[in-house]
């Protein structure tokens, strides 16, 4: 996927784009990247919270492209249209701390990171609904805009990876073809519980638990300015959580 930043009227916005070429796509394929899109857009319209990105809209479409030797062939693409931070991803803000010989956050910040991203949690979990992919790429932040309680604009983004944990409760989110269920390995292996890598193997059921490992991983990073287990190989994290 790539991100386009855009305007809606006068409102800065950023337009999350994927796209599949239907020649050589299967049935299967054309339908789950149809229904990938519309589980993250269903997910957001069913959450409301000041740390979490805020949706706009969607759109699902097909165009004709003309490759260089004269060849047409139909491409489809989704289209998120959501919120822009100015201020860019946690990760980035992290990147620049280290890279200035620093060795932490400032607690003030990372405690208020900390704060609103447990609030954005708590209005995932209160839907039964798991993020799975809890990290500071997946959180933005603008520290020269302050939201209305004066501190820093921090949300929780990037719910494609989301799934909610009983379906049928949720008559805004559909059944989610085509994104895996709470018992298949998803995320990002250094943020991951043991609880997700063990489905790799086991198929094992997990639930909101998931993120709060991830959460714990998240406040490492405000506190070392390092990634989880930066000192292990993607092997040796993967035996150090079975």
């Amino acid at each position: 996927s790539s991100l386009i930043r855009c305007k809606l009227g006068s409102t800065e916005a950023v337009v999350k784009m994927r796209t599949l070429e239907v020649s050589g796509a299967s049935l299967d394929d054309i339908r789950t990247f149809e229904y990938t899109c519309l589980g993250e857009v269903r997910i957001l319209g069913a959450l409301k919270h000041d740390c979490i990105v805020e949706l706009y809209g969607h759109e699902i479409s097909s165009k004709w492209i003309t490759s260089e030797n004269g060849n047409e062939h139909r491409v489809l693409q989704s289209s998120i249209l959501m919120e822009h931070i100015k201020g860019g991803s946690l990760k980035g803000h992290i990147e620049k701390l280290s890279e200035a010989g620093k060795h932490h956050v400032p607690m003030d910040l990372a405690l208020s990171i900390a704060r609103d991203i447990s609030g954005a949690l708590m209005e995932l979990h209160s839907k039964d609904i798991i993020h799975r992919d809890i990290k500071s790429e997946n959180v933005l932040i603008d520290l020269d805009n302050q939201s209305a309680n004066g501190e820093p604009i921090v949300k929780l983004c990037d719910f494609d990876r989301a799934v909610p944990l009983r379906s049928h409760l949720h008559g805004c989110c559909i059944a989610h073809v085509g994104i895996p269920p709470p018992n298949i390995c998803v995320g990002t292996p250094r943020w991951m519980s043991p609880e997700v890598f063990r489905a790799m193997h086991e198929q094992n059921f997990y639930g909101l638990e998931v993120d709060i490992w991830s959460f714990g991983c998240l406040i490492f990073e405000l506190l070392t300015l390092q990634n989880p287990y930066f000192d292990l190989s993607e092997l040796q994290i993967h035996e150090s959580l079975q």
